[in-house]
């Protein structure tokens, strides 16, 4: 069959270590997040702008990532589809992209429930679109082809195995349609002891076992992907 297109969005130098353990990482952001941190967008992620020289808030430029991303699932307004939210946080990219796609249902997938439990208790959550699913995305429970399109926020640079993460993701998404991951990539591999000291720090302060790999047409290929696309 043929195979979706893979969006790769935003890339920083970065390495590997090895995290710390994730489940007081993720509570530390269902407290903040319950305390109104991003109150607007309720985003957990980077944002976005093409322009860096306009100066916008932090929730604008969260919501300006939303934007990008649906934007890059390259799908009509108009269509009905059942879309992806690969490790969805508190669900802040949500709203945006069904305002996008009214059509449409979101099936939420994350793997630490307490998330998802402040998810479904934000007001106005709209269940009747929305499935809220308390799934590995290495390991996602969707028949074959199930998926019109799906995204990934800043969040498959949790995924140990960078590669199960997207073969799954492939195996999911029916053919023609894309996948789009807006995460942090190696652009090279650290030159020195202190450049692997400073980015390793950074993996840590994340919780992020490793970042996606530096070479990634020949990564993405091997896994069939028939077009990769960077921005």
């Amino acid at each position: 069959r043929a195979n979706p297109l893979v969006i790769l969005l935003v890339f920083m130098e970065q390495t590997q270590a090895t995290p710390p353990d994730f489940d007081a990482y993720y509570q530390m952001w269902v407290d903040r997040m319950a305390n109104g941190h991003n109150a607007l967008s309720r985003a957990m992620h980077y944002g976005y702008t093409h322009n860096p020289e306009f100066a916008m808030s932090p929730d604008q430029a969260k919501r300006a990532t939303n934007a990008l991303v649906a934007t890059r699932l390259n799908l009509s307004p108009e269509g009905t589809y059942v879309l992806a939210d690969l490790g969805c946080g508190v669900g802040g990219t949500i709203p945006d992209m069904l305002q996008t796609f009214p059509n449409s249902h979101i099936c939420a997938v994350n793997i630490h429930m307490p998330q998802l439990r402040l998810l479904r208790d934000f007001p106005c959550f709209p269940a009747e679109r929305v499935s809220a699913l308390n799934a590995d995305f290495t390991r996602l429970p969707f028949r074959d082809n199930a998926l019109d399109g799906a995204y990934a926020i800043d969040s498959s640079c949790y995924a140990p195995n960078k590669s199960v993460f997207y073969a799954e993701a492939m195996r999911c998404i029916s053919p023609g349609n894309n996948l789009v991951v807006f995460d942090v990539f190696n652009k090279r591999l650290p030159e020195n002891s202190l450049e692997r000291t400073a980015l390793a720090r950074s993996l840590n302060g994340w919780a992020v076992p490793n970042w996606h790999p530096a070479r990634l047409e020949g990564f993405f290929y091997s896994y069939r992907f028939t077009e990769v696309t960077e921005y």
